[in-house]
Order: structure tokens, then sequence, then C-alpha cells
């Protein structure tokens, strides 16, 4: 029987803004856990945004979506697409992250952001 008697622990985070580490670090790691990114926070966002939205989940493709929440992202995005912050250099779209539970919502998502065509 193999036995897990061995943890590695990774104690430095490259990829993450320091204040989204912060909790994971302090409530999971006994604060051990070392943000290194130098990446600037959007200096009127910050460097993670939550927002709430009524609507209704509905059943499509085998998955889920809310097509208010769709709207909203779509709105924020574009927001930020617009408001790119010159300490982050060329815009890339693509670093932008927003988390769905639902394949159906993601991919509706990502085909509207998609169609706002190659920004430089």
């Amino acid at each position: 029987m193999h036995s897990d008697d061995s943890v590695m622990f990774l104690t430095e985070n490259y990829r993450s803004h320091p204040d989204i580490l912060q909790f994971p670090s302090e409530n999971f790691y006994g604060k051990e856990l070392i943000a290194r990114s130098e990446e600037a926070s959007h200096p009127r966002f910050g460097p993670l945004l939550f927002f709430a939205v009524h609507g209704v989940e509905e059943a499509r493709e085998n998955s889920y979506i809310n097509t208010t929440e769709v709207d909203e992202i779509v709105k924020r995005v574009k927001l930020l697409a617009d408001d790119w912050p010159e300490e982050w250099k060329k815009k890339d779209l693509s670093q932008i992250v927003v988390i769905s539970a639902y394949t159906t919502q993601v991919n509706n998502i990502l085909g509207i952001v998609l169609s706002f065509g190659k920004v430089n």
C-alpha cells in the first residue's frame, strides 16, 4: 500500500497578484504562500472583480446559460478592454480571465468577446 507521508509544498507563486493570493495564504497555507508576481493592478478596478446579477439559468446544449450574466460579463470585458492601462503594455484580451461553471455560457461569452476583433 502506498503511503502519502511526504508532501511537496510550493511556497512561491509567480502568476497571481498578491491581493489575490492573500486569502488562500492566510486561510489554507498558514501564511506561507508567497506572491512573486510583479503585475500591476488595474488603477481603477484592482486585481480582481466580482459582480452580482439577477437572471435565470436556461438548459441549452447539455449545459446551462444565464444570458443576464453573459451580457454583464461582456459589458465588463469591453469596459476593461477600453480602459487598458499603459503599464500593462500591449493590449491583450487573452490576459482577462472569466470563470463560469457552464460550457455553453463560456462558449457564448468567448464568441462575443472574439467578435470585438483583434485589439492592438
